[in-house]
């Protein structure tokens, strides 16, 4: 029977369209907009360029870790300093606080004994008497966390008990 007059004889065969491999129709779904440039390859999309990368990656990563450590290590040692400082003042405060007290009591007539004992929070003061006839030497030491400020003053006994010298000891 021959064929409609509508269709013409054709000589095409099939065997063309069926000759195109998988990863080849795979490749051109992949980059079917896609130029052909330089190192890129259908497995990868960058061909060996990606080592390069994650190399650079770590690098920055490890860099910016390094300098955070660093600016973490400043503040750490800065916090250190100044509780350090905060506890040493607060020392030389109560024993200076210790010294004036005592200089009230003898003043005014008071009980003053040779050795008392302050206990204000963390902070422990020890003030001691001593005298001789012609002059009274009140010492006070104030311990903080184990830092220590000591703080004495000299007295002139007994006319208004004036300060003759009033000074920060070791």
């Amino acid at each position: 029977m021959a064929p409609p007059s509508s269709v013409a004889p054709t000589n095409r065969s099939l065997r063309p369209v069926l000759a195109v491999s998988f990863p080849q129709v795979m490749h051109k779904i992949m980059f079917k907009n896609e130029k052909s440039c330089g190192k890129l390859t259908a497995r990868t999309g960058l061909g060996n360029g990606g080592q390069a990368a994650i190399v650079a990656v770590l690098f920055l990563v490890s860099a910016m870790l390094v300098i955070t450590g660093g600016f973490s290590s400043l503040a750490l040692r800065e916090r250190k300093m100044d509780r350090a400082g905060g506890n040493g003042v607060t020392s030389f405060l109560l024993a200076e606080a210790s010294v004036e007290d005592i200089l009230y009591r003898l003043k005014t007539g008071l009980a003053v004994s040779l050795e008392e004992t302050l206990i204000s929070g963390d902070t422990t003061v020890t003030t001691t008497l001593a005298s001789s006839t012609t002059e009274i030497l009140i010492r006070a030491e104030g311990d903080t966390k184990g830092y220590i400020r000591a703080v004495s003053a000299t007295v002139s006994p007994p006319d208004g008990y004036d300060i003759l010298d009033w000074k920060e000891t070791e």
